[in-house]
């Protein structure tokens, strides 16, 4: 197999960075921590907070139970690794610290039967004590080798301080890491190495550290680490491998060095140093905390214990350099891994695979090893030397964006898996595990298709357009257009013209192709009988800029076939809806960028619930409010998603959404308290203002999108259409991190100095900002900094070989420098260009920019003043954290009048049978003899109670308006607590002696979950209906009575 994949190699074209692609396997994680890979492709997935998955090969991620860790500090589940014969005895082992018992990290041996993990046959291996006051710098994570023996990563369990942590005063213990890393009788500050055994407990391998227990603790393999993050094993050499994250010392103690991140490799044991010596086994300077006085350097062939704190050896054994270092400024030997602040994640060697797949690693990569960091967000591959140490790093992948890589490890089919731990420090809901494949050979088109316009009168001319569809490999596409059909529709090119004549909805499918035959197809829709509204907005100005805490004028125009318009009067002005959204990463962010939004989006959330208005339910902006301070708010609002509830806010009970799992309730939480804001939501007129608060330092860089909506009245049967326009204002300074384009950029987190995102260019690197309104700018301001004298930032327009209207050379440390602007009109595209007119040593980044900011000239800030006074009487102040997409007004009953009401049942119901799929109805109900599903009652057998009433049609609607105010014992949601903690909710459709039938989505009502009755802990029913309010809310008003007649329609009574 060897000598087939080394012929193979040869023939193969150069590596090309492109075609280095990124597969989601797995989103929504709750601050990813760990996996770990079988032979056959399974993946583990832990999360710190302690929930644990299970991927199969080509399957779906899994929850298969929860580990009970605690979670403080920098402590949690940190370690996993499957047992050898994982697929005969379904063990694996964790390492974290119990919730019973938090003086100690534990290496528990665990055992999932039956599709979850079974507590009953957990056995521990190894309990580790820490101080758990200070459970800072405990590393966790492990491996196995290639004899299944495990590998243990533990840090030196002593919070950081401004010196080196060699304290020996009294009260001083946890700064003092001579006690554990160089202790040879203390378990932490080391990489272990023990053989477990399936009854629990462990073996002590031959070819440890100490061979005698005198010597020093048996199960140490390396002795002398900070905090060993991430452990390996390449199982080709049997070489373990680490990265230890280091020490940044204040240069003001007079200590040297300041001390370095660093990745060690060994195929013996030693002891690597720390803390007396760090990086290329350089000695740090001894330090009298009393005196404040530095001494000698320590001596790593003679390393000494000295502290009063030490249980072990006094002296140690000689100390060994790291095989790759590198401190917080730029490295002469690494230049590709940047400055800034760091924290070195290693990940696995590339080695041939086993079963080599399509999509493996290129053969450029065989025999690297891959190494990340968690706050530059990077990985970089480097050469393996004979000597131990790691020679050139060259950047990996660096087309794709990772947010905080967590573990890195190879598939057995050559792919690579990635999981990243998310953008926060802690209670992440949106970590992600992906798959990184290399494309090979021809790579199939993108296709995209756009209608213009997507509605309108019968006969109208449509034009269809696939132009937007894109091939990677740049090969010339052709089109193919067809009607629903199936009727090729004749012409050439990516461009059709269609006029359909009927009304209702027309769909399209256009297939691309290649030029080896690959395709692809996208459809689109048209909507025939009702004309799409038209709006444009006046102001403000799209590309334009605002200022934080200051007045922005909204105006807008609306027209429509049917209705009329703004301009004659015959479209109210207060018709037109406004809605802005904050995105502080630029224009390039996407709408739904965050999860839990996202989310909230596909259920039913706004259809009670508006962002910054009280509708039925109460705005999420006063949720985020009240709830904010309260301890435990999280989990008290994701249960109340899943399960449902009443009371807190008034009479409308909350109905339960058993659909979503804690998790993504948990992220539906996590924008409703982090992000939602009072909101711009809902604000209507033609002429309107609002005011932008300053958001906070972390997020004032970005843009807003400001829309103007405006809502028809239907026509010829159609539904209504909502016709909008759309602008984007940029922030007047904005960020350079998060520019709309850039490339040659690495974005760093620096929390030392600037304390905020930079990017850092190479060489004719480049950030740029996207449709920029430069009329009356008469300046940039710069936060920049130089790291080779002589470099240069050139502002350009359209892209970095543009028309060059300025430049400045900045010094080599930040501070602000002023562009002068050439007069520009209009709007553009404008790129920042690092410029070096000598040699740029190999992965250098020669410039820093913090920000840009884009100064008026005199006459644009007079302009800029008068509007600001003319929208000052309209102002709504809006919030940095608002999103849009809730309704702009949900049905009440109310509005409806009796004569409306009363006059449902002359209509034939034919336009509302259409309605009984569209809404889901059929999915829950039976509607008379129309079977459906069987999560409520035949609609018309419950009629005939509501006879009873003084108007049965106002009766009827209001229960579909508030379906929770009545709901028979039968169809009531029950909450299910199982014995691992999990909670599941739904409709009881029956139960036996052992079992309870149970269907928790209304949207799958076919997905009957079966819970054992020994599993269940509590079964309880709640007063909420599984039937979501506000689900009329997207209909017009014609709609609603014609569903109402349709119902009626199986009526016996009156």
């Amino acid at each position: 197999m060897l000598l087939c994949l080394a012929l193979a190699a040869l023939a193969q074209p150069d590596f090309d960075p492109r075609r280095l692609e990124r597969v989601p396997l797995a989103t929504g994680l709750a601050d990813a921590m760990g996996i770990d890979v079988l032979e056959d492709g399974s993946v583990i997935i832990i999360e710190r907070p302690g929930g644990v998955l299970l991927l199969p090969q080509g399957g779906q991620a899994r929850r298969v139970g929860r580990v009970k860790a605690a979670v403080f500090g920098e402590v949690g589940l940190m370690g996993v690794a499957f047992d050898p014969a994982f697929r005969d005895n379904g063990a694996f082992y964790v390492f974290f610290s119990p919730e019973e018992k938090k003086s100690v990290m534990r290496l528990t041996r665990m055992v999932i039967h039956d599709g979850r993990i079974d507590p009953a046959r957990d056995k521990t291996i190894i309990e580790v004590p820490i101080d758990q006051d200070g459970a800072i710098h405990l590393g966790g994570g492990i491996a196995r080798d290639a004899k299944g023996r495990i590998l243990i990563g533990i840090g030196d369990n002593s919070p950081p301080i401004p010196e080196l942590p060699i304290d020996q005063r009294p009260g001083k213990f946890m700064a003092d890491a001579l006690r554990s890393s160089a202790n040879t009788n203390d378990l932490r500050g080391k990489i272990l190495r023990i053989e477990p055994k399936p009854e629990g407990g462990y073996r002590i391998p031959g070819g440890n550290l100490f061979k005698d227990a005198k010597d020093g603790r048996p199960e140490i393999f390396a002795m002398g680490c900070r905090n060993p993050f991430r452990v390996m094993c390449d199982h080709a050499t049997g070489e373990v491998m680490w990265g230890d994250v280091g020490v940044n010392v204040d240069p003001k103690c007079g200590i040297t060095p300041s001390g370095y991140d660093e990745i060690n490799r060994t195929g013996t044991p030693g002891n690597f140093g720390w803390p007396l010596f760090s990086g290329p086994n350089e000695p740090f300077t001894s330090f009298d905390f009393e005196t404040r006085k530095v001494g000698p350097k320590f001596d790593p062939l003679h390393p000494v214990n000295f502290s009063r704190n030490n249980t072990g050896a006094k002296e140690l054994p000689p100390a060994r350099g790291a095989a790759l270092w590198y401190s917080s400024v730029a490295s002469a030997r690494w230049p590709a891994l940047g400055s800034g602040s760091r924290s070195v994640v290693c990940g696995p060697v590339v080695r041939p695979p086993e079963k080599p797949g399509e999509h493996r690693m290129h053969e450029r990569h065989q025999g690297k090893l891959l190494v990340a960091d968690w706050m530059r967000n990077w990985i970089v591959a480097c050469d393996m030397k004979a000597d131990g140490t790691l020679g050139d790093a060259e950047p990996f992948a660096q087309n794709l964006v990772f947010r905080r890589p967590m573990d890195i490890r190879m598939a057995p089919d050559g792919t690579l898996l990635v999981l990243e731990y998310g953008d926060k420090w802690n209670e992440n809901n949106d970590g992600a595990l992906s798959r990184l494949v290399y494309r090979r050979g021809n790579r199939p088109p993108v296709a995209r298709a756009t209608a213009n316009p997507p509605a309108g009168k019968a006969g109208i001319a449509v034009k269809l357009d696939a132009t937007p569809s894109s091939d990677a490999d740049g090969d010339a596409l052709k089109y193919e257009w067809r009607d629903a059909a199936g009727a090729v529709i004749a012409g050439e090119g990516p461009s059709r013209e269609v006029r359909p004549a009927t009304a209702g909805a027309h769909a399209y499918t256009v297939t691309v192709t290649d030029a080896k035959g690959a395709s692809a197809t996208a459809k689109v829709e048209v909507r025939v009988g009702n004309a799409m509204p038209a709006v444009s907005i006046r102001a403000p100005a799209g590309g334009g800029f605002f200022d934080w805490n200051q007045p922005v004028l909204l105006q807008a125009d609306v027209s429509d076939e049917e209705d009329g318009s703004t301009a004659k009067g015959t479209i109210p002005s207060e018709k037109i809806v406004w809605r802005a959204m904050y995105l502080p990463r630029g224009a390039g962010e996407a709408e739904a960028s965050h999860p839990g939004l996202a989310l909230m989006r596909a259920s039913t959330c706004f259809g009670c619930h508006m962002a910054g208005e009280a509708s039925r339910g109460p705005a999420y902006s006063l949720v985020g409010a009240r709830y904010r301070p309260e301890e435990g708010a999280r989990e008290k609002l994701t249960k109340k998603i899943v399960e449902g509830g009443n009371g807190s806010w008034g009479s409308y009970p909350m109905p339960p959404h058993p659909q979503h799992t804690p998790a993504q309730a948990r992220q539906m939480v996590d924008w409703i308290l982090d992000e939602a804001g009072t909101g711009l939501q809902g604000s209507t007129g033609a002429t309107a203002a609002i005011m932008l608060p300053h958001p906070g330092h972390k997020g004032d860089g970005g843009v807003w999108r400001v829309t103007a909506s405006y809502t028809d009245l239907g026509a010829k049967g159609q539904p209504a259409l909502t016709g909008e326009a759309t602008v984007i204002i940029h922030a007047r300074q904005r960020k350079a991190a998060f520019a709309d384009s850039q490339q040659g950029a690495l974005v760093i987190d620096d929390i030392e100095q600037e304390r905020d995102a930079l990017a850092w260019l190479a060489k004719d690197g480049f950030i740029g900002f996207t449709g920029l309104r430069l009329d009356g700018i008469s300046a940039l301001r710069v936060r920049a900094s130089a790291t080779i004298a002589g470099a240069r930032l050139e502002a350009r327009l359209g892209g970095p070989d543009g028309r060059i209207v300025g430049k400045v050379e900045p010094a080599q440390a930040f501070g602000e420098h002023v562009i002068p602007l050439a007069e520009t009109a209009g709007i553009h595209d404008l790129v920042l260009v690092a410029r070096l007119d000598g040699p740029s040593p190999t992965g250098a980044k020669p410039l820093g920019a913090h920000w840009v900011r884009f100064e008026p000239g005199a006459e644009a800030s007079k302009a800029i003043a008068l509007e600001r006074e003319k929208a000052k009487p309209l102002v709504r102040v809006a919030s940095a954290k608002a999103a849009s997409g809730a309704p702009a007004k949900p049905w009440k009953l109310a509005d409806f009048t009796d004569a409306e009401l009363s006059a449902v049942t002359k209509r034939d119901g034919k336009a509302g049978e259409a309605l009984l799929g569209r809404l889901g109805c059929v999915g829950c109900h039976s509607v008379g003899a129309r079977k459906g599903g069987q999560l409520g009652p035949n609609i018309a057998e419950s009629l005939p109670r509501l006879e009873k009433e003084k108007d049965p049609v106002r009766a009827l609607l209001g229960e579909i308006l508030d379906p929770s105010k009545t709901v028979d014992p039968k169809w009531r949601t029950r909450v299910v607590v199982l014995d691992s903690g999990r909670t599941v909710a739904g409709l009881v459709l029956s139960q036996t002696d052992s079992e309870v039938h149970l269907v928790s989505d209304p949207t799958r009502p076919e997905q009957v979950q079966v819970i054992p009755r020994d599993r269940i802990e509590e079964m309880r029913e709640t007063p909420a209906s599984l039937m979501p309010a506000g689900l009329l809310d997207g209909l017009g008003r014609d709609e609603v009575l014609d569903l109402l007649a349709r119902l009626l329609k199986d009526s016996k009574g009156k």
